[in-house]
């Protein structure tokens, strides 16, 4: 664990907290990103807690306000070690607390991704490129004709997540039948007005794009798909500690197939195993095919694999890690060995100017 220095952005190896001690005990006082200025000025009642497994959908649950993002709002907000949360639907989520917040059991953000491809889809019998996030996704890899892949999406969103961004869907593998790309990791804002507590792991993770389907015809083969983006999970308090693994990594690539019935494996999603490697792309479906490329985690993600002889298609591109944001007012404390891909930080209080990183936000 580390501390930056607020006002320099200077990293001191022998602490444990980030701190913004210059702010007096009254200065305490969140200004949450995407929501309003007056938010925690609100009295909210009724708490949230979290005993067993619970499914949100952001497309029928009460949110409040119109629009995107759906905003849950509660007084205290509670995850329990027997309890786990499961977020779905098309709008990003933002769950709040005007109180504390204290998670103790998982959740998994899958609302709000882009279910429109960001990768490009290959060329015939070419792989497809992997979804674009925090950086841009890995390019689909080449079929046996020399058929180029599909370029890897674009970076989206931006490091603050203002606006909360989630993650995109891999490009389409190309063949006689288009192989899918993997799915985004959604956006999810935890929001607590005092102290925010996560002691359980948090994934926005982009899955694997499909393996390119097996052909019994000697002329047809299949790419695989690009792997799906991380997404987006933004972590905003007074007192903020964190002390378990925030996760939007993305997912590897699908393998490509071949023309003898040999189907391409399906790329990991990118909390495969729930460790901070990168997501591994899927093996082709024989040695004449392209394997799909590694997701992103702390690194960039990898291309494709060009197919290497006739009868081959070519492998996904891995699919871009999401982004990860921490902000605070009075103090933080977290170990960077447990984001992935590594968050940034920033300062957002009612009295004080935002800074991105301690520096003007980009």
């Amino acid at each position: 664990m580390f501390m930056f220095d607020r006002f320099s952005g200077a990293r001191l190896p022998l602490c444990i907290a980030l701190a913004a001690a210059a702010l007096s005990a009254s200065a305490a006082t969140v200004a949450p990103s995407n929501l309003p200025a007056t938010f925690c000025d609100d009295a909210i009642a009724g708490d949230l807690v979290v005993n067993a497994s619970l499914q949100i959908d952001t497309d029928t649950a009460a949110c409040s306000g119109a629009g995107t993002p759906c905003v849950l709002r509660y007084n205290n907000v509670t995850v329990t070690s027997l309890g786990s949360i499961n977020i779905v639907g098309s709008r990003p989520a933002v769950l709040s607390a005007q109180g504390s917040m204290n998670v103790q059991g998982s959740i998994i953000a899958g609302a709000g991704s882009d279910t429109f491809p960001s990768g490009a889809s290959g060329s015939s019998k070419a792989g497809g490129g992997g979804a674009g996030g925090g950086t841009a996704g890995g390019n689909g890899g080449s079929s046996d004709l020399g058929a180029p892949g599909g370029l890897g999406g674009a970076a989206r969103g931006n490091k603050a997540l203002r606006p909360l961004v989630g993650g995109a869907r891999g490009g389409l593998g190309n063949g006689n039948q288009m192989t899918s790309g993997g799915a985004g990791g959604g956006a999810l804002q935890l929001v607590s007005c005092h102290s925010l507590t996560v002691a359980a792991n948090v994934y926005a993770a982009g899955f694997g794009g499909s393996g390119g389907a097996a052909e019994a015809s000697l002329n047809a083969a299949n790419g695989g798909g690009g792997g799906g983006s991380g997404g987006g999970l933004l972590l905003e308090g007074d007192a903020v500690t964190i002390s378990a693994d925030l996760i939007a990594n993305g997912g590897g690539g699908g393998g490509g197939g071949t023309s003898n019935f040999s189907t391409g494996n399906n790329g990991q999603p990118g909390n495969s195993g729930f460790g901070f490697a990168p997501a591994l792309g899927g093996q082709p479906g024989s040695s004449s095919a392209g394997g799909g490329g590694t997701g992103g985690a702390t690194g960039v993600p990898s291309s494709g694999a060009p197919a290497t002889a006739t009868l081959g298609a070519g492998g996904g591109g891995g699919g871009a890690a999401g982004r990860i944001r921490i902000n605070f007012c009075a103090s933080a404390s977290a170990n960077p060995a447990l984001t992935s891909p590594s968050a940034t930080f920033g300062i957002s209080c009612s009295d004080v100017i935002f800074r991105d990183d301690f520096e003007p936000a980009t």
